[in-house]
Formats: structure tokens, sequence, C-alpha cells
């Protein structure tokens, strides 16, 4: 008096004709890899193929010496023998020195006059430092609490009557 289909939603049963469908997914359905995201900029991706780094081509103005010595005007050659012959008698090639007289003071010199040598040692006060003796700053004490060394009381002979054995008394 069950139906066949009463059975069988009350018995175990698979779900492989039922559950899974088997349909194919769309192209849209399909689930995203990261990895394509991910790696965008390292290796050819479904977004980005990898473009290659390549640094700019450098020129001679690239280099810090080409920046800073550049190139000059032909016909310096003239100033530089000029130069050259300035130099070649050193220090003594150039002239002496101005043909004008100068004075040897100025308005700070005339205003504070300095102090004979003599003047200037009196006015050094005289000192009160000790006339190089020693001084016992910590203590007074002049002689050593220890006389022999450490080792030399640890590890000595020690007496010979006090290993002799002695007489036993019994406790009664």
């Amino acid at each position: 008096s069950v139906s066949q289909a009463d059975l069988l939603k009350f018995t175990y049963g698979t779900s492989y004709k039922t559950g899974v469908s088997g349909k194919v997914h769309r192209e849209d359905d399909r689930w995203e890899n990261f990895i394509d995201i991910h790696d965008i900029g390292k290796k050819d991706t479904k977004y980005l193929k990898y473009q290659k780094k390549t640094a700019p081509l450098l020129d001679r103005s690239a280099c810090t010496h080409r920046r800073e010595f550049t190139q000059l005007p032909l016909g310096d050659y003239v100033a530089n023998n000029l130069l050259a012959k300035e130099f070649a008698a050193g220090l003594a090639g150039g002239p002496g020195g101005l043909p004008v007289s100068a004075k040897n003071s100025s308005a700070y010199k005339e205003e504070f006059a300095g102090f004979a040598p003599d003047r200037a040692k009196a006015a050094k006060g005289k000192s009160f430092a000790p006339k190089g003796a020693r001084t016992a700053t910590i203590t007074g004490m002049t002689d050593l609490l220890e006389t022999r060394p450490l080792s030399h009381v640890s590890f000595c002979k020690h007496d010979a009557a006090l290993a002799k054995p002695a007489e036993i008394h019994r406790m009664k």
C-alpha cells in the first residue's frame, strides 16, 4: 500500500544522478586563479605579459667627469703660457709688495696697551699647593694588615704534633 516513490525516499541512495548535474561551467562561472594577479610583472599571466626591465641608454652626459670638466674654447693656451711664466719663479716671481706705507697699529692696540713682562709676572698670585710632598688621602695607616701571602698561609707544612694519635676515652 506504499508507493514505490515513497519507498525510495525512506531508503538509502546515492546522489549520483540527482546531486551532480554534470554541466560544464561557463567561462564567467569558473574560479579565478590569483597567481595570475599576484605574479603580474614577474612572469606571463592572463592579464599582462612579462615586460623585460631595461635601463635607459647612457651617454657622456651621465658621467660626472663630463659634466664638471667642460670643453674650453680654443686659444686658451695664451693665458696658460702667461700663467706658466708667472709661476715659474715660485714665490719670488711676483712683485715684492705695494709701495704704500702702512702702520703696524690698530685702535685696539692703542686703547689696550699690554704690560711689560716683569709687570705681567708680578700679577700672578702665590700658589697655595703643597710643595711636592705626598699626601695620605685615604688613611694614615702605613703598615699592612696582611704580611704573608695567602698561598703561603694556606699551603704551608702543618704541625706534625696535631697528627699523632691520642688516647681515646670511651663513654660509660
